[in-house]
């Protein structure tokens, strides 16, 4: 059943469709069914927030028949490379339509992905100044916006391009730990406990740097290095989840790839921890 939310005439003009994932969850984070609404669009995917993502593994999870790329867009290290390849796609699309006998104007790029993945940052990244509006919460986007990234390229930023489908639960903590959904639904203690869990078993020398001297791997111990504690000396185990959660966020643990589980086998994970 498809998802897809957007005119007729508007889905004809779109010449591309990027799609925005997350670095830290490279299967996860994608919307499940861009390959069915968009099936016949060239298609990119750029994986954001990089800086925070455990790219060796990243990497192995990705389809490699796919025109994608890593990147933050904390630095413009990698703008010029991708609105090089952008305008490399519309002189090929343009040669593509003279060739049939008629005119193709600028390029028309369509930027899609689920809430809070980066797709108002990734454009104004791409043109270089705030035009879409930002926050770390989803659904900041408001309204349908044309926007220029140079002479001939425009990229149309609306919400509800895909409609809003319910998550498999499965994943649902996953994507709560990155905020890619609203988490404020979500226990912050059992959030907070999965989080410590994941890196206790996949990054735990990670986990053990952060805790320090402490040996017990419980939110007790997050609370221990903060010195977290209560009226009657009972360690805050709700203050200590808050900051265990932003700091897993915000990469104060390292570089972590939450869908490691879905690798193939433990051979390739063994490929990438030895």
């Amino acid at each position: 059943m498809s998802l897809l939310n957007l005119s007729k005439d508007l889905l004809k003009a779109i010449d591309i469709v990027i799609e925005v994932a997350d670095s830290r969850l490279p299967i996860t984070s994608r919307h499940p069914s861009i390959q069915i609404d968009f099936k016949h669009k060239l298609k990119i995917v750029i994986y954001a927030k990089a800086d925070l993502a455990d790219l060796d593994k990243a990497r192995l999870l990705i389809n490699k028949q796919e025109i994608s790329y890593f990147l933050t867009t904390k630095s413009t290290k990698q703008r010029q490379k991708i609105l090089t390849a952008l305008n490399d796609l519309g002189a090929s699309l343009k040669q593509r339509s003279l060739a049939k006998g008629y005119k193709h104007g600028s390029l028309k790029l369509l930027v899609v992905g689920i809430p809070n993945v980066g797709k108002s940052s990734l454009i104004n990244w791409l043109i270089g100044q705030n035009k879409a509006k930002v926050a770390n919460r989803p659904g900041i986007t408001r309204a349908p916006q044309w926007v220029r990234i140079n002479p001939d390229i425009e990229l149309l930023d609306t919400p509800g391009v895909l409609k809003h489908f319910k998550f498999d639960p499965s994943k649902t903590t996953k994507l709560g730990l990155v905020r890619l959904i609203n988490a404020y639904n979500i226990d912050e203690l059992e959030l907070a406990t999965s989080a410590i869990d994941f890196t206790s078993t996949f990054y735990n020398e990670s986990l053990t740097n952060y805790l320090g001297a402490n040996n017990d791997i419980s939110l007790e111990s997050v609370a221990k290095k903060f010195n977290y504690l209560k009226t009657g000396g009972v360690y805050d185990l709700n203050r200590a989840a808050k900051t265990f959660l932003s700091d897993f966020e915000s990469g104060k643990l390292g570089k972590i790839c939450l869908d490691i589980d879905q690798l193939k086998s433990l051979a390739d994970l063994a490929n990438v921890t030895d």
